[in-house]
C-alpha cells in the first residue's frame, strides 16, 4: 500500500511538471475542485452548508431554511437564477447550488446501493453511495460518473493540534477514488486520493495526459475534518482559504476570487457580512463590494439589510423586506423595499422580489 502510494504521489507531480506548459491547450480555468463538491454532500445537513460568505448577494441567507414543517426540496426563483436544494427520502442530498471557480453552480447527485453495505456486522448496514454527479455550470452540464471507491490513508497525527480527539475523527468512510467525466463531448478522468490530512485531485485528458490538479488542505474542526485550504497547481494565482468559527460555520474565505467574512448571532445566522469579490461584482441588484449588517427578528425573520458599498464609490444602503407565508408560517415570497442614500435622503428605488416553493414528498 504505501509503495502504491509513493508511486501515485511521483506520478502526480511528475505529469504536473511535464503539463505545466500545456495549459493553453488544456485551459484548467475550465475544471473546478471536486472535492469542494463531495464536501458539500459530506456535510449537506448541517447548518453551515446552508450559506456561506461567498455565495452571491441576490440570494438570500436563509434561503433554504424553514421555520417549520418538513420540507424536502426548496426551489429559490428570481430573475436571472433558479436554484434548488432537495433531499431523498433517506435523507441523502440530491440537489443543491454551490460555488466552484467563483460562479454559483446547481448539482445534481445519484445514489446506489454500496456492495459493501453487508460487510460491517452491527452497524447501518444500509448505504448508499454515489453514483453520478452532474454539476451545471453553463448550457452543456458536467457529467461526472463514480467508477471507484477508496478508504483514507492514515491521518498524520502528528500534523493536528494537540487539543484535538485523533479518535473521533471520521475518517474511516469510503471516498470516491477515480471518476470518468463528460463535458461538451469530450471526455475526462478524476484521480482522488484522500489522507494524510489532505485530497489529492488530477484531471486526465483521454490520452492520460494531465490537465488539471488541486490539493487540498484539510483540518480538524469539531469531530470531522474540514478543507482548509485549495490550492490549483495548474493555475498559480488560483487558490481559497477558509476558516470556520467555533460552531463548524465558515467564517471567512480569501483568495484569488476575493475576500468574504461573515459573523454570526446565536441561531447561525450571519449578523454582519463583508464581501469583497476580486471582480468588482458591479452588477449586483443588492449592491457592490461592501460592508453589510443584518437584522432578524425572533422567529428567525430577515427584517432589514444595512451597509455601505464601495464599488465605484460609497453608496449607503438600506433594504427592508415583506412576506408573504403559507399555512406553516414559512415564507414563500420575499419583497424587497430598497433605499440608497442620496444628498442625504433616503430614496426608495425597485427591488428584487424572491419567490420560493416548498415541496415535501
Amino acid at each position: 500500500m504505501i509503495r502504491r502510494c509513493l508511486y501515485f504521489l511521483l506520478t502526480f507531480f511528475f505529469s504536473i511538471a511535464l503539463n505545466a506548459q500545456e495549459t493553453s491547450r488544456n485551459p484548467a480555468a475550465a475544471f473546478f475542485p471536486l472535492a469542494l463538491v463531495l464536501d458539500a454532500v459530506e456535510f449537506a445537513e448541517t447548518p453551515n452548508m446552508g450559506w456561506q460568505p461567498d455565495w452571491p448577494l441576490d440570494l438570500p441567507p436563509d434561503a433554504f431554511r424553514v421555520r417549520n414543517g418538513d420540507v424536502s426540496r426548496i426551489t429559490i426563483e428570481t430573475e436571472g437564477f433558479t436554484y434548488s436544494r432537495q433531499f431523498g427520502l433517506d435523507g441523502q442530498i440530491e440537489e443543491f447550488p454551490v460555488m466552484l471557480n467563483s460562479r454559483m453552480a446547481q448539482v445534481k447527485i445519484s445514489y446506489r446501493d454500496s456492495p459493501e453495505e453487508n460487510n460491517h456486522p452491527g452497524e447501518n448496514n444500509h448505504q448508499r453511495i454515489i453514483s453520478e454527479i452532474q454539476i451545471f455550470l453553463d448550457d452543456d452540464p458536467w457529467v461526472l460518473e463514480i467508477l471507484e471507491y477508496g478508504y483514507s490513508l492514515p491521518i498524520l497525527t502528528n500534523h493536528l493540534p494537540l487539543t484535538t480527539n485523533h479518535s473521533q475523527l471520521t475518517t474511516n468512510h469510503s471516498h470516491p477514488s477515480l471518476i470518468r467525466v463528460s463535458h461538451s463531448g469530450t471526455w475526462y478522468f478524476i484521480s482522488l486520493l484522500r489522507g494524510g490530512n489532505r485530497i489529492t485531485e488530477t484531471w486526465y485528458n483521454e490520452d492520460g495526459e494531465a490537465v488539471g490538479a488541486y490539493v487540498c488542505y484539510l483540518i480538524p474542526v469539531g469531530n470531522d475534518l474540514r478543507i482548509r485550504s485549495v490550492r490549483n497547481y495548474f493555475t498559480a494565482l488560483e487558490s481559497w482559504e477558509y476558516e470556520y468559527n467555533s460552531r463548524g460555520l465558515v467564517s471567512a474565505i480569501s483568495g484569488s476570487a476575493g475576500y468574504f467574512n461573515a459573523l454570526y448571532n446565536g441561531d447561525d445566522y450571519p449578523r454582519y457580512w463583508e464581501y469583497r469579490p476580486s471582480d468588482g461584482d458591479g452588477g449586483s441588484t443588492v449592491g457592490g463590494p461592501g460592508g453589510y449588517s443584518f437584522q432578524w427578528d425572533k422567529q428567525d425573520m430577515l427584517l432589514r439589510l444595512t451597509g455601505e458599498s464601495y464599488y465605484r464609490e460609497s453608496v449607503h444602503t438600506e433594504h427592508r423586506y415583506e412576506y408573504t407565508y403559507d399555512e406553516r408560517g414559512n415564507w414563500t415570497e420575499r419583497r424587497e423595499i430598497r433605499m440608497i442614500s442620496n444628498m442625504g435622503l433616503l430614496i426608495p428605488s425597485p427591488g428584487t422580489t424572491v419567490m420560493r416553493y416548498l415541496e415535501n414528498e
